[in-house]
């Protein structure tokens, strides 16, 4: 009898684990909607309408491109990572891909403004800049911190592990380091033009990119552009 009651509790221990709530986290929202409640229901409805999956709750961030979902139990969140992985949306432009993951990754980029300074400054280390970034944002300690070239070394990827730190530099993306100002792009891309003639422009680059993207202008705070006539 006592060896048959230990097993039970075991059993029990077991389907108490497979139960407890899971968070699952999503990557790669479509940046033509922008309206949050919109991907909620979207996403939503595509996963109840196509694998049955109901869930506790979920939250989009599209400016961030991410965003979370909570689910009855680790089993629903395994299918949804190891199996699933990813989902295709029905959007008016086409279909788009999104992926599930167990763990947050939202890549960023700092830029050092040096319009005005000297081509000899000494810029922040990335080790600095990943320091800063604790002070202000207060959240998990990012992953990673990087200068992304030795032909930009005043640009900084770094990818962030935890929405808190991501909301908190959405609110508040300028900052100081070293007496230097700094601007956080978040969840955003970086792209190389090479082979450009030498008297390209940036405002030839930015009318050719708002031309690409189908925007007539696009904010300096969503998109920078950098020439380095050296190369």
């Amino acid at each position: 009898m006592p060896q048959t009651h230990i097993e039970n509790i075991e059993e029990h221990d077991e389907d108490h684990i497979s139960e407890q709530e899971a968070t699952v986290y999503i990557a790669d929202l479509p940046p033509s909607i922008q309206d949050d409640s919109q991907l909620h229901r979207l996403i939503e409805s595509r996963l109840e309408k196509v694998f049955q999956i109901k869930l506790i709750s979920i939250q989009c961030y599209s400016k961030l491109g991410a965003g979370l979902m909570r689910v009855r139990n680790t089993q629903i969140k395994n299918r949804l990572v190891e199996d699933i992985k990813v989902m295709l949306l029905d959007l008016p432009e086409g279909t788009h891909c999104i992926s599930f993951s167990e763990i947050l990754e939202v890549v960023s980029y700092i830029v050092i403004d040096t319009t005005n300074e000297k081509n000899d400054m000494d810029l922040p280390t990335a080790q600095e800049i990943r320091k800063r970034w604790i002070e202000l944002y207060r959240g998990d300690e990012p992953s990673s911190c990087d200068q992304i070239s030795v032909q930009f070394p005043n640009i900084y990827r770094i990818v962030s592990t935890s929405f808190d730190d991501l909301l908190a530099a959405m609110s508040t993306p300028d900052f100081l380091i070293s007496k230097l100002f700094a601007h956080v792009y978040i969840g955003a891309d970086c792209s190389y033009f090479e082979d450009l003639p030498k008297s390209t422009t940036k405002e030839e680059l930015e009318t050719a990119i708002s031309n690409s993207i189908r925007m007539k202008t696009v904010s300096s705070l969503s998109l920078h552009i950098e020439l380095n006539k050296q190369t």
